[in-house]
């Protein structure tokens, strides 16, 4: 008789990954899928991004138009009432994940346009918002955290972002906004999420790296040598100021069949090596650089990768 004992603990506390499904809807039973498959390498955390210019996913009782045929510009009819929205915060809970939804505020927001002939940070528009964001908050009463956006947009309104994370705040949660996105001092929201390679991590407020962490390219094999590679943020361990990463699958482009959403991005493969890298830490590039290149052949960093690659393809 053997035994052992093994202590473990990850190097960055948010590994996750976001489907864009304001742009093309992703059913229940896929999401399921992928949050159960993920969840067996401690991906911890589902973005939900919910909205977006081509279609609002999320069911309103309060403003049913949003849902409307006649403003979806994308796959119309289909969204995500209230019973599915709670069914995959209990789906994601008893898989050790926490759900994150997300409305985008004031930009990418289109569709809601096309629903009031209004934009958000209009005198019109601020209570709309306001109600939306009251609806969205009771829903998702038991998640700890809600997202905003930002991202993207010309802020005509001062008061709007302000107004808004104070008003979930008061809903008891957490708010996470872009960066780039609006400019907030320490203390005036709870995380960054960093985007484009403009964002920027500031003292004082934890961020998440999405700056490079996309899967939108249809790239088989540079996303998934480079996500291996990386350095979360550029930094060998997660702090207090960099909480971890998200790997992001927007579909910018329309598949018409639901499977080739993910195969066509590789999600597996790549969501694989980012969860290993969130929870080892370390990595020996950035995506600047050469991050997406093969290291040297025989170099350790070389046979590190072979070493994942046969590790994963044992997963398959």
């Amino acid at each position: 008789f053997m035994g052992c004992h093994v202590e473990d603990w990850p190097s960055f506390r948010i590994r996750g990954f976001l489907q864009d499904v304001g742009r093309s809807y992703i059913s229940l039973p896929e999401l399921k899928k992928e949050i159960a498959l993920l969840s067996r390498y401690k991906v911890n955390v589902f973005h939900w991004h919910l909205t977006e210019n081509q279609a609002w996913r999320l069911e309103s009782k309060r403003y049913p138009q949003l849902n409307d045929l006649a403003i979806t510009q994308r796959m119309p009819g289909k969204y995500y009432t209230h019973q599915e929205a709670r069914e995959l915060v209990e789906f994601c809970r008893a898989h050790g994940m926490t759900l994150i939804p997300e409305i985008d505020v004031p930009g990418h927001s289109a569709a809601f346009e096309r629903a009031f002939g209004c934009s958000m940070q209009s005198e019109k528009g601020v209570p709309i918002v306001r109600e939306l964001l009251i609806e969205a908050c009771d829903l998702f009463h038991d998640v700890p955290y809600f997202h905003l956006g930002t991202d993207e947009v010309a802020f005509t309104n001062p008061d709007f972002v302000p107004e808004m994370v104070a008003l979930v705040r008061s809903k008891g949660k957490k708010v996470i906004s872009y960066n780039p996105g609006w400019r907030y001092k320490v203390g005036e929201i709870d995380m960054t999420h960093l985007w484009s390679y403009r964002g920027k991590a500031q003292p004082g407020i934890p961020a998440i790296d999405s700056k490079f962490h996309y899967l939108n390219h249809f790239d088989t094999f540079a996303d998934l040598v480079a996500l291996y590679g990386s350095r979360i943020y550029n930094t060998p361990q997660g702090t207090d100021d960099i909480a971890g990463a998200i790997l992001a699958l927007w579909h910018d482009r329309l598949s018409p069949i639901e499977g080739d959403m993910i195969r066509n991005n590789h999600l597996y493969p790549t969501m694989l090596a980012l969860a290993e890298r969130a929870w080892r830490g370390g990595g020996y590039a950035y995506f600047d650089g050469l991050g997406t290149m093969m290291p040297p052949r025989g170099s350790k960093d070389f046979l590190a990768f072979a070493d994942f690659e046969r590790r994963m393809i044992h997963q398959l």
